[in-house]
């Protein structure tokens, strides 16, 4: 396991995955990354290269180390699709914290519930 590291407000935090790094992961992450270009699912090179920094073959790798190569391999397409979606709906542009919004955006209100039993 890795040792505790501090994280950039100065907090220890400890990831609990098998260190070295998986085998395959950068084959993974090679795969991952040829199907992102090859779809496009990012905005410009910055968003690309932001997205690739992130080795999801490798956390793919990690946190699947019993599955199958394919599944892996899904699994890491999955992961760079849903972050470049999510860069691209729910977050401000690359390097902007958003300030004053909730994490959330609010949904529908709830259906108010009768306090007798049915």
């Amino acid at each position: 396991m890795d040792e505790p590291r501090a994280d950039a407000r100065g907090k220890r935090f400890c990831c609990p995955l098998p260190s070295p790094p998986p085998a395959d992961g950068d084959l993974l992450d090679a795969g991952a990354l040829a199907w992102m270009d090859r779809l496009g699912v990012y905005a410009d090179r910055r968003q690309r290269d932001y997205l690739a920094a992130m080795s999801v073959g490798h956390l793919a790798a990690r946190t699947l180390p019993d599955a199958p190569i394919a599944q892996r391999k899904v699994y890491a397409e999955f992961l760079l699709w849903i972050f470049a979606v999510d860069d691209a709906v729910f977050d401000e542009p690359l390097g902007e914290v958003p300030v004053g919004r909730p994490a959330h955006p609010p949904g529908p209100a709830a259906p108010e519930r009768s306090a007798q039993p049915g």
